[in-house]
C-alpha cells in the first residue's frame, strides 16, 4: 500500500524490506530515527509487529520472527522495518 502511495507522489512512511538485521540498522541509521517499528511481511493482524527505541529492539524483532513460522505455517522471509508515525490510529 505505501508503495502505491509513493508511487503517486504522495508523502508517506519511509520503510524498507531488509533481508537480516545488519540491513535494517544500515535503513535506519541513513533514513530514520529512533523509535521505528520492525514487522514479519508474512504474518497476520499484529503478530510480530514490534516498536523498537534502539539497536538491540530491531536484532531481537528478527531474531524472534526472521525465518520463523507464522500462525498459518507460512515462514517470514523478510521484515519490514518502517519508521514510527505518532497519533492516533
Amino acid at each position: 500500500m505505501q508503495e502505491a502511495i509513493r508511487n503517486k507522489g504522495i508523502r508517506n512512511i519511509k520503510q524498507k524490506l531488509c533481508n537480516n538485521h545488519n540491513e535494517a540498522i544500515e535503513f535506519i541509521n541513513n533514513n530514520l530515527k529512533y523509535p521505528v517499528i520492525v514487522k514479519p511481511i508474512d504474518s497476520a493482524a499484529t503478530e510480530g509487529v514490534t516498536y523498537c527505541i534502539d539497536e538491540s529492539h530491531v536484532l531481537n524483532a528478527f531474531k524472534n520472527f526472521l525465518n520463523k513460522e507464522n500462525i498459518f505455517g507460512i515462514i517470514n522471509t523478510q521484515m519490514l522495518v518502517q519508521e514510527f508515525l505518532k497519533g492516533t490510529e
